[in-house]
């Protein structure tokens, strides 16, 4: 895994998810995933009231699958990773473009890792094809 955990540090959550932010930065920022992964699945137990944007809920999800990565349990991570993209572009998301670019991160990652562990299954083809996604964001923002 390349070490980044896909922390946003620039686009925070808002208002009431300011504590669960902090979580995040704390645990899965020091790559703490294992002390991480039951606050998050805590912190989406407590969003399923539907009080919450259902992008913040995304969002964790996206952070819980961070965590599983590293732990290495890469199968439990994937469609938590892969089903939260695009949480970015539901309404009131603040700085969509700065959560597509953790999310893909995140997934980039996820794929890197496994392939690192389980070598020769496909895992480096879905990498790329998640980094390509990666590049033509970056491009298309740097336009």
């Amino acid at each position: 895994m390349s070490g980044r955990t896909g922390v946003n540090e620039g686009a925070g959550l808002r208002g009431e998810n300011r504590a669960t932010e902090r979580i995040i930065e704390n645990r899965l920022g020091k790559g703490e995933g294992r002390e991480a992964e039951p606050l998050f699945r805590e912190a989406i137990e407590l969003q399923r009231d539907g009080v919450s944007p259902a992008w913040f809920r995304r969002a964790l999800q996206s952070a819980l699958g961070a965590c599983l990565t590293l732990q290495g349990r890469y199968a439990d991570a994937e469609p938590l990773l892969v089903n939260s993209y695009g949480f970015h572009e539901l309404r009131g998301v603040s700085e969509p473009e700065t959560y597509t670019r953790e999310s893909l991160r995140r997934i980039i990652d996820l794929y890197e890792a496994w392939d690192a562990s389980e070598p020769g299954e496909g895992y480096d083809a879905k990498a790329a094809e998640w980094r390509a996604l990666f590049t033509a964001q970056e491009a298309e923002e740097a336009n």
